[in-house]
């Protein structure tokens, strides 16, 4: 070898060992808990079979999991994943939709507004609203976050225009493997390891839409997820990370099928050219033109009663205060909402697009997915389940609210919100339980992080409850490379003493030479 020439054999010893020990410090993770969050789009908790998802099952087992996670209302994508990402329901975060319809001045009212669809306007009603990665990430000492095309994970937040340490925009061509692979890799960052991973993935939903939920096209994308999942324990095994990383699966919502019949068209009620909407089916916003709001009002409710009451119409101080999405100045001044296993004629643009996307034959009796009907709904309801150092193992969880996890994952990262947080964490699931109760009923104004009420908040910044502290691994880890060393250093010098005696040959006396 090259590299060695000219050197002895104890030098290029002493080489190797120092080699191998700087490779095993610049694989070490965070000094802080690390947590991996990991989305699945649409995936229903019923959809985990024995059969069908093996990891799944296996992983949820092994850990804690409730039967169903309470989502937010509107039961889709965005609101619901910036609902887990900041611990608000969408009328204090102001993701309402996947459109919205905006006053450039942040009134509530305005003669023009401006429609807004995914962008960082969308996610930018209030500056103040903070993702649990832009917490991280400010927090400092150490701290990094990783957003692997998470929704709304591209955007900066705060006044400081924060972005994580690692951020991968949306790319459905990226495969689950790289995905993961990437985020192990943010993990275990030689520079910067993140102690704080958000990862999505857009299945089942993509397909759920396309070919309903009871498609071979569906079972096929869940056993896909399954087959990710594997890949994920076999690779925190691999980086003996298992013990360190504490991983939560969860989903945004559930998904139902249903066919063209079941579309309702009110425009034979309502002259289209008088009023605007946002959003999609199940829920749309509805703003009727300057000067037409009560014939538009009165046109969709007599629409309700012709169609048997299909669906609902709320102005906006009728809106149900539990949806927790009137008191909010993007909030429409009429919402119309489809009862369950109905659409509007707005879904009909949905199919021609799924249609021509996924090469569909169209046919009246197709299924197609839909979601974001009442949270209140079963079908509606999300995924949950949690491995790790952090959680308890073989426990079953009651169901409880997705804005839980915010202040449960602040806690445990010892992190204090920045903005007000109304609900509070779901303390259960840990190893060790908070010594005290949280005095923090649903509807009042819950701080979190206060050590007075919460004498569980780690004392020190790296402490993994129910487990070692992190500090401890480095601590162990320099301990043996230090032994290591030391004996590499032994047998140097025994080798070098016995070397230098042996190689210059034998004394010859000169009478025989």
């Amino acid at each position: 070898m090259g590299v060695f020439r000219g050197t002895s054999i104890s030098d290029r010893l002493l080489f190797v060992t120092i080699w191998v020990s700087m490779s095993l410090l610049a694989n070490a993770v965070s000094e802080f808990p690390v947590i991996l969050v990991i989305s699945m789009d649409a995936f229903r908790p019923d959809y985990i079979e024995d059969c069908l998802t093996p990891n799944i099952a296996r992983l949820r087992a092994s850990g804690t999991y409730a039967p169903f996670l309470k989502n937010v209302f509107p039961t889709k994508t965005f609101p619901n994943h910036h609902s887990i990402a900041t611990g608000v329901h969408p009328d204090v975060h102001g993701v309402l939709d996947s459109s919205v319809y905006i006053c450039q001045d942040g009134s509530n009212s305005c003669p023009n507004r401006t429609l807004v669809h995914y962008g960082y306007q969308l996610y930018h009603y209030d500056n103040d609203i903070l993702p649990i990665w832009t917490l991280n990430q400010l927090a400092g000492k150490g701290r990094h976050s990783g957003v692997m095309m998470w929704p709304g994970g591209e955007f900066p937040y705060g006044c400081k225009k924060t972005m994580p340490t690692f951020s991968q925009k949306w790319n459905v061509n990226v495969s689950y493997e790289e995905r993961i692979s990437t985020a192990i890799s943010w993990i275990t960052h030689d520079g910067t390891p993140a102690n704080l991973v958000m990862l999505y993935l857009e299945e089942p939903d993509l397909h759920g839409h396309a070919f309903g939920i009871n498609s071979e096209e569906v079972r096929d994308q869940i056993k896909r997820l399954d087959k990710a999942m594997g890949y994920l324990d076999e690779q925190l095994q691999k980086h003996s990370l298992e013990h360190l990383v504490t991983v939560f699966v969860v989903s945004d919502h559930g998904m139902i099928s249903l066919s063209q019949k079941n579309i309702i068209d009110f425009n034979s009620y309502v002259d289209k050219s008088k009023y605007v909407t946002a959003g999609t089916s199940p829920v749309l916003q509805v703003f009727p033109k300057q000067g037409n709001e009560e014939n538009v009002l009165t046109g969709l409710q007599r629409a309700s009663q012709d169609f048997k009451n299909k669906f609902d119409v709320f102005t906006q101080n009728e809106i149900p205060s539990t949806w927790h999405y009137a008191s909010n100045n993007r909030s429409p001044p009429i919402l119309v909402v489809a009862r369950e296993g109905y659409a509007f004629q707005d879904f009909y643009h949905s199919m021609d697009d799924l249609n021509i996307r996924f090469h569909i034959e169209p046919n009246p009796q197709n299924k197609y997915g839909i979601h974001g009907y009442s949270n209140s709904l079963p079908t509606m309801h999300s995924l949950f389940f949690a491995w790790g150092p952090l959680v308890k193992s073989g426990v079953v969880l009651d169901p409880f609210n997705t804005t839980e996890l915010y202040p449960l994952w602040a806690h445990v990262l010892n992190l204090e919100p920045e903005h007000p947080v109304y609900s509070s964490a779901n303390f259960s699931m840990l190893r060790l339980n908070p010594v005290a109760p949280v005095q923090t009923p649903s509807d009042k104004l819950f701080t979190p992080l206060n050590r007075t009420s919460h004498p569980y908040l780690p004392s020190s910044r790296h402490h993994v409850p129910g487990s070692a502290p992190a500090w401890t691994y480095w601590f162990s880890g320099l301990i043996a490379l230090s032994i290591l060393v030391v004996i590499t250093g032994i047998v140097v010098y025994f080798y070098r003493s016995f070397s230098s005696r042996y190689t210059k040959g034998p004394v010859i006396p000169q009478h025989t030479r």
